[in-house]
């Protein structure tokens, strides 16, 4: 709820800005092969599979991105609360505010460039969902070795798919 009252309140008013634009551009001229030639000239060499799905999805359509862009926001929200929550599950305030808190970091001004930016909130999601994962691998032990396969995966594949950690 917090993340549509602060972000989802204008998404049918928005369109594409910045970076968008040329990501719309090597789509509509190569599709997917535009996507993969453009992430890996723009640093971003495995990215280009995030772009694609969404593009599936949405379409050219910028509302739909910027729900899609929302809707993974959110998705990155809940999943740290999940993490949060079973690495401390005393503290439940504390780790909801935390949550909150992660739902409307200030820093973080590119919710409208939501083509471009939508990759950093899956990976997001994926990395905390990896968390997750990792502790309930030492919570139940019988089950221990798929949620430690399952962990490594999810982390690696967001991991990968940051221009930042791909060296």
């Amino acid at each position: 709820m917090v993340c549509i009252l602060a972000f989802g309140l204008q998404v049918f008013f928005m369109g594409y800005y910045i970076d968008d634009w040329v990501i719309l551009n090597a789509y509509s001229t190569k599709g997917f092969e535009g996507l993969r030639l453009y992430s890996y000239l723009d640093n971003r060499p495995l990215v280009f599979w995030i772009w694609w799905i969404g593009f599936q999805v949405n379409g050219f359509t910028p509302a739909l991105w910027q729900i899609w862009s929302l809707l993974w926001r959110i998705a990155s929200v809940v999943t740290l609360w999940m993490a949060l929550r079973e690495i401390w599950p005393q503290y439940k305030r504390q780790v909801l505010v935390a949550s909150l808190l992660f739902a409307v970091y200030p820093i973080f001004l590119q919710q409208p460039t939501a083509l471009t930016y939508s990759f950093h909130w899956v990976c997001f999601t994926l990395f905390f969902l990896s968390l997750y994962l990792t502790v309930l691998s030492v919570k139940v032990p019988e089950k221990y070795g798929r949620y430690t396969f399952l962990s490594i995966l999810l982390t690696s594949i967001q991991l990968f798919s940051q221009e930042f950690l791909l060296g």
